[in-house]
């Protein structure tokens, strides 16, 4: 025998799946949701940031003090982000690289090590959806990688990092347009074009500042 519903359930039943086709679409044009970075992977930047402003200025003894930070900030680091081991190994590998530049007093060396381990940290962000965006963060890892390749003379490796800006800018660049930041869109454009017309390292140089400029202000679009 079988049990037909009565009106009153067929109703009830109804407005059931109405609500959750309601939510469900509503879930597809909601963009994801930011979940804090965890305080760790924070600090990793952070010390990487301070690490690559030390080398820069040969400030050895600020250095070292940043590089003795990782002996105890890479295991927190280890137990709040799961998994992406091939990419901590590497961090772990370039903290060795930078301990080796500081004792060296390799300018270069020391920030080249810096800015990869700010660039490992920033691809670590990713599945936290952060504001700004990862896309967004990377502009900067381009620009010290810039910053460095102007440093030492090496016009073909500006070059190279200003094509990596190009492509990176040209993801970031919708995202930062739909949070009503065009007007700051149009002026990295213009950056990006005055590096492409660089015709010289010590040029890419003078540069430098109007593309931090204009990437602190990319940034607070979102802050």
């Amino acid at each position: 025998m079988i049990v037909r519903p009565c009106a009153r359930a067929r109703q009830l039943l109804g407005l059931v799946v109405l609500m959750l086709g309601l939510l469900c679409g509503q879930a597809q044009r909601c963009p994801p949701r930011p979940i804090t970075v965890p305080d760790a992977l924070v600090l990793v930047i952070e010390h990487g940031e301070n690490s690559y402003q030390f080398a820069r200025e040969c400030d050895w003894t600020r250095a070292g003090r940043e590089y003795a930070w990782y002996a105890v900030g890479l295991s927190a680091l280890d137990a709040a982000v799961i998994g992406r081991y091939a990419a901590k190994n590497e961090l772990q590998a370039t903290v060795c690289s930078l301990y080796d530049a500081i004792v060296h007093r390799d300018r270069i060396d020391a920030m080249t090590a810096s800015s990869r381990i700010i660039a490992i940290a920033v691809g670590l962000c990713g599945p936290y959806n952060p504001a700004p965006p990862v896309d967004v963060m990377r502009l900067e890892c381009c620009g010290r990688t810039l910053e460095i390749a102007a440093e030492s003379g090496d016009h073909p490796a500006c070059m190279v990092a200003v094509a990596d800006i190009t492509r990176t800018w040209r993801v970031a660049r919708p995202v930062v347009v739909s949070r009503g930041g065009r007007a700051v869109a149009v002026r990295f454009d213009h950056c990006v074009a005055q590096l492409y017309a660089a015709t010289t390292p010590a040029r890419v140089k003078q540069l430098i500042p109007l593309y931090v400029d204009t990437t602190q202000k990319v940034k607070g679009v979102f802050l």
